[in-house]
């Protein structure tokens, strides 16, 4: 089964075109990929996928639902709860005033389908799932390593328990060593969360390692 259809979708920002006629599936369960040079429409693909850019070409599905037909505030609402984002960058994607307790826990509260007690023990489980040491809790982000901040930004994807998750370049900012563990923590909770991913990169290598299928991108097109 499909879990995303992406059919026909073009976009253009000052009559610049950035995405040109993009179709794909993602099927349930797998990591497909995206490769691309910077520049080429990676991640404003990923934002309209994730409804964070207005898609006014072509038509993406999520679960076979068309997802600009997604208007309510409780169907948004729901669409979050099963689409979320790891982004490159966790240091400038976090709010570093708030700490890594704080920072799992705000989407269960928004969320409001849990008490105090279950959102704490929902914390700790996440945290230990991604390798994350509960001694960190009442750490704030910039006093984690690279590796750790981007275990935080998985754990708070992962906290609403997603069906698709985007990881836009979140392995590129760090060293290759801190890499390896965090493409094989990826590949771990696919298998036990039962998750999709859309893997997007600049680096052959990584979308190959952890990819089941790959689309490779050039000037807004993929190309092969």
């Amino acid at each position: 089964m499909n879990i995303i259809e992406v059919k026909n979708v073009s976009f253009s920002y000052n009559e610049i075109m950035i995405l040109d006629n993009i179709n794909f599936n993602i099927k349930e369960g797998e990591t497909f990929g995206i490769v691309g040079n910077s520049g080429c429409g990676k991640s404003t693909l990923a934002l309209l996928l994730l409804k964070l850019l207005k898609l006014k070409e072509g038509t993406i599905l999520f679960e076979n639902n068309d997802i600009k037909l997604i208007k309510k505030k409780n169907d948004i609402k729901n669409f979050y709860r099963n689409v979320q984002i790891v982004f490159q960058d966790p240091y400038s994607s976090l709010d570093s005033k708030k700490t890594v307790g704080y920072l799992i826990e705000e989407p269960l509260v928004i969320h409001k389908n849990y008490s105090k007690n279950e959102r704490n023990k929902k914390v700790d489980s996440i945290m230990n799932l991604v390798g994350l040491d509960k001694k960190y809790k009442d750490n704030y982000p910039h006093q984690l390593s690279g590796g750790l901040r981007q275990r935080l930004a998985i754990a708070i994807a992962l906290v609403l328990n997603p069906k698709f998750v985007v990881l836009d370049e979140c392995v590129s900012a760090l060293d290759i060593s801190i890499q390896a563990g965090i493409l094989n923590l990826l590949n771990d909770l696919k298998l036990k969360l039962n998750l999709t991913f859309l893997f997007i990169s600049h680096d052959l290598n990584v979308v190959g390692y952890i990819c089941d299928r790959i689309g490779v991108m050039n000037k807004g097109k993929i190309i092969e």
